[in-house]
């Protein structure tokens, strides 16, 4: 399958943050986890820096060296605390991200569909900030991805960075059903 690519216009600081933020072990590679509930649903979670009411499907950057399937195992734990197994990859897209000063930086998304899970999520790692988890279907995940959109101000761009995972996982759960 050939990688969707969606062309995102952020601001140059975003482009920046993409490029330095993970520092020597920037991978520009991420896993974004899709993580089966009862009812078709997914989980989100919101971090205590978001604004009220934002939530997102969790994500974590790869580090060098670790397979698809660590990272997520990884990620899952850290951000959930869930026992939860890669199943498959629904899709890898590409965000190509432009700024006003014609800096560009590719980041790859694979979003990764885990095995479903009744266990109450609880982040292990306090450095991420989780504060809470939201469980939604595809048409609430479609409003979810609207609202990154439309967000304003300094997460204006992470907004916009943040979407077409939740548009693509919406696409998905519209065409799938999971058994719980």
């Amino acid at each position: 399958m050939k990688d969707r690519i969606f062309e995102i216009h952020v601001e140059p600081s975003f482009v920046e943050y993409l490029t330095t933020s993970r520092g020597s072990e920037d991978t520009r590679t991420e896993v974004v986890m899709v993580l089966p509930r009862p009812d078709d649903k997914v989980l989100l979670v919101t971090k205590s820096f978001y604004p009220e009411s934002v939530y997102r499907l969790p994500s974590g950057g790869l580090k060098p060296g670790e397979s698809l399937k660590e990272a997520f195992l990884r990620e899952v734990r850290e951000e959930t605390g869930l026992r939860c197994e890669p199943v498959l990859t629904i899709e890898t897209i590409v965000l190509r991200c432009h700024s006003i000063h014609d800096d560009v930086v590719d980041i790859t998304s694979h979003i990764v569909l885990g095995t479903p899970t009744t266990e109450n999520p609880h982040p292990e790692d306090s450095l991420e900030q989780i504060s809470g988890f939201l469980e939604v279907n595809a048409s609430e995940l479609k409003r979810v991805a609207q609202q990154l959109q439309s967000l304003s101000g300094r997460l204006r761009s992470w907004g916009l960075f943040r979407a077409p995972a939740h548009l693509v996982v919406a696409e998905y759960l519209a065409e799938q059903r999971f058994a719980t």
